[in-house]
């Protein structure tokens, strides 16, 4: 899901004397999303892109893709996403190589509320021979965790707690529990128990994936969401003074690193509109739905972006 990191992880392959790529990458380390998605664009547009081995190009085109999607861009990301699948298969780089498209793909998807799109790939990606990998690969774990994601978007709670339980168990196995793999894994194990009314279970285990997000730079530009459903744990549990600020602090930090005309700052402000409205202080809850209501019409018109939240379907 957080396919930064996965950018990051393959930092390797990339040339130590390749000025270009080394200054992408310290951009990407440090949160400079705009300024990286510069650079890379920029690389990928150059005249030397296609005599760049085929694993530069897939990683290349990620991070494009991630980059894009975070800027707001989801149209862009997709097609660079497809992108990234179509160098795997014709260049015959191996079962994770596509696997780490789809799985790009189906975030995307997801997050966008094209639920549809991502259960037809997940359909297709299932009917490959995925046998030849062990059940822990990284990224057949990402895969079970978008299957998790998928069932929520559909409304299975219990097929979607059971592929989250079954990813987490894999990244255990394999002594990974501070990722941002499993931060997502987290957040999204979560929101499941908070939908099926687990509210202290749902408060710890939110809990976790924020801090686990908090303390890596790639995190800390995705903690809006979570921030959003801790805020609703509370608020369920009847904390509403600690679900006021959790909720204060999710839409501050969406602002802040993604922007305030950004898609998921909208989400995250029908989500608050919708418990200021429940706890009666009615003038802001209307300001900030009006707000979300015409960044979506805005980025839906532009970039694709198709919201889908109904925030009462939390509670």
């Amino acid at each position: 899901m957080f396919l930064l990191v996965l950018i990051l992880a393959g930092a390797r392959i990339l040339s130590a004397a390749d000025d270009p790529m080394r200054e992408l990458l310290q951009l990407m380390r440090n949160g400079e999303n705009l300024a990286a998605l510069q650079r890379v664009s920029d690389v990928i547009a150059s005249a030397d892109f296609r005599h760049r081995s085929a694993q530069e190009r897939t990683l290349l085109l990620s991070a494009r893709g991630r980059l894009l999607y975070q800027a707001g861009n989801a149209q862009q990301a997709e097609q660079s996403f497809w992108k990234m699948l179509e160098v795997c298969e014709e260049e015959r780089l191996g079962l994770p190589c596509t696997l780490a498209a789809i799985n790009s793909l189906l975030a995307l998807y997801l997050e966008c509320g094209q639920g549809d799109k991502a259960e037809r790939l997940l359909k297709g990606a299932s009917r490959r021979d995925l046998s030849s990998l062990p059940p822990d690969h990284p990224e057949l774990l990402r895969l079970t965790a978008n299957q998790c994601a998928l069932a929520i978007d559909q409304k299975h709670l219990p097929e979607a707690e059971a592929a989250c339980r079954r990813a987490l168990d894999g990244w255990d196995s394999r002594q990974d529990r501070g990722s941002m793999d499993v931060a997502g894994v987290r957040n999204n194990l979560g929101l499941i128990l908070l939908r099926r009314h687990k509210n202290a279970e749902a408060a710890a285990m939110l809990n976790t994936a924020v801090e686990l997000m908090e303390q890596q730079p790639v995190g800390r530009a995705r903690l809006a969401i979570p921030l959003a459903n801790l805020a609703s744990a509370h608020d369920e549990l009847g904390d509403h003074v600690r679900a006021d600020t959790l909720f204060r602090e999710s839409l501050r930090r969406a602002e802040a690193e993604l922007g305030v005309t950004h898609p998921t700052t909208a989400e995250v402000m029908l989500r608050f509109s919708d418990y200021l409205a429940r706890h009666k202080q009615r003038p802001e809850a209307k300001r900030l739905r009006e707000q979300a209501q015409r960044i979506l019409e805005t980025q839906t018109a532009e970039y694709g972006f198709r919201h889908t939240l109904d925030a009462r379907s939390l509670r």
